[in-house]
């Protein structure tokens, strides 16, 4: 049917559909070194880490029927990792060029880490990322002619500096909202996105 095992997740108490700034993380343990390979994606964008290093970033624009996600492949020693996401959506907030749904993240992990690390399947938390507040651009100010999306204002003091590394408090349970779909064997078109390989290198 084109719907694939993993869910998109979100935060239990947000609907999605006003702007936010979450951060969802996995921590998940190897007992022998192995190659992981998952994809993911994210309403809007995603910062994702693995161990506190930035691995990647996106997914590409694109539109509700053409949803991109993006590919990793990994070498990770035995013991103990933690995936941790920056995702942000901006909704009516937006640039014009931005299209969205409503906020999400979701990532799937192939073959033996599909329970391992798969949002909706395996133990992923969320929390909201304090700090990041979003200001509307002077150009706004002509009755919104320009759609360049709002200025970004991060306050130091506030900021949960270590999120990348999966520290700090107030992390949830992430909430399931939507399986994903493949925009390539969907045979409907039921409410979501649907998802495609990224065209463009990372």
């Amino acid at each position: 049917s084109g719907r694939w095992p993993v869910q998109w997740i979100w935060h239990p108490d947000y609907s999605g559909y006003e702007p936010n700034v979450l951060a969802f993380k996995r921590k998940f343990k190897l007992n022998q070194p192995a190659t992981i390979r998952f994809h993911v994606s994210a309403d809007s964008r995603y910062i994702l880490f693995l161990d506190g290093q930035e691995i990647g970033r996106g997914p590409e624009a694109g539109d509700l029927e053409h949803w991109f996600y993006d590919t990793y492949e990994i070498k990770l020693v035995k013991g103990t990792h933690i995936l941790v996401a920056l995702v942000w959506w901006l909704g009516s907030k937006g640039p014009e060029a931005q299209l969205f749904y409503r906020g999400g993240f979701i990532l799937g992990g192939e073959r033996n880490f599909l329970n391992l690390i798969s949002t909706g399947l395996s133990n992923w938390q969320v929390k909201v990322v304090t700090g990041i507040k979003f200001s509307p651009s002077p150009l706004d100010r002509w009755q919104g002619t320009w759609r360049t999306g709002p200025n970004l204002i991060v306050e130091a003091a506030r900021f949960p500096w270590g999120i990348e590394r999966g520290k700090g408090q107030n992390w949830v349970k992430a909430k399931p909202i939507y399986y994903g779909m493949d925009a390539n064997r969907m045979n409907h078109n039921p409410p979501g996105l649907l998802l495609l390989p990224a065209t463009l290198p990372s």
